[in-house]
């Protein structure tokens, strides 16, 4: 798909009015959690030192969870760009990581290549690199062996899953903030497929109504960032900005309240090396 230029704030705003002429759900679900997460992000303070051999949530078949608003900011490589450990195994030269990272104003990463891919989710402002500039709902795929020199000129936060990726996915894959149309209320779960291959789906699922995960995903194990509302279990409450893995088909207790948002990815936990 064609490559989307960046926006100003006004414009994606003007979108998300549109979206709700249309009275339906949006991809674009830049809120005040991610802005506020941003915000502390740059505040923190924080010792530039890189990040030492980390191993945090790296094995595959267990079950994980971390709520974002509760962790500490790190460091990274690049001045002005900081970032929430969810996932990883290794340090700077990592074979695996899952992390949050926002950009500072006029920060960037010098170029690099991704051995095994990289997958990124843009939570809030406009991430960028040579090919074109991204707002918040975009969903990017740089397949192994590729290479940028990502940077964010208005700051960013941005959902990323590192050194993932089949050595077989040679997918380059840009998709842009757009609304996703359903016939309210109607429809009771709206699901947007991002990305599918045999041994990996993505999606984004947007919750009408107060309700169960789809059958489907109650049958394998998963990985789920809330983007918006929450989903409760049988003794835990998920809330926006929880990152959970569920490598064990137990996600049947799970309900999502009306109006949730979450980002799925399934069918990879036992492929990952």
């Amino acid at each position: 798909m064609a490559r989307q230029r960046g926006q100003t704030k006004a414009q994606r705003c003007c979108a998300a009015h549109r979206a709700i002429l249309h009275n339906g759900p949006t991809m674009n679900f830049d809120s005040d959690f991610w802005q506020d997460l941003y915000q502390q992000s740059q505040l923190a303070s924080l010792v530039s030192e890189p990040l030492a051999d980390l191993r945090v949530n790296h094995d595959l078949q267990a079950d994980a969870m971390i709520n974002a608003s509760t962790v500490p900011w790190v460091s990274s490589p690049a001045p002005g760009v900081r970032r929430i450990v969810l996932e990883r195994d290794g340090g700077e030269h990592t074979t695996r990581a899952t992390s949050l990272v926002a950009y500072r104003a006029g920060s960037r990463f010098a170029a690099h290549v991704h051995p095994k891919g990289e997958e990124i989710l843009v939570l809030c402002g406009v991430f960028s690199d040579e090919n074109g500039h991204y707002p918040a709902g975009s969903y990017l795929r740089n397949p192994p062996g590729s290479a940028h020199a990502p940077f964010s000129d208005e700051g960013c936060l941005i959902f990323v899953k590192l050194q993932q990726f089949s050595a077989q996915d040679t997918t380059q894959l840009a998709l842009s903030a757009a609304p996703v149309h359903t016939t309210l209320p109607l429809t009771a779960v709206v699901r947007q497929v991002l990305f599918q291959r045999p041994d990996e789906r993505v999606e984004l699922v947007y919750f009408v109504q107060t309700g169960p995960l789809p059958a489907d995903l109650q049958l394998q194990g998963l990985e789920l960032l809330v983007l918006k509302g929450g989903l409760t279990g049988s003794a835990h409450h998920y809330p926006v900005g929880t990152w959970l893995r569920d490598a064990s088909p137990e996600t049947a207790g799970l309900q999502a309240t009306a109006g949730t948002q979450i980002y799925v990815k399934y069918g990879h936990l036992g492929r990952i090396a």
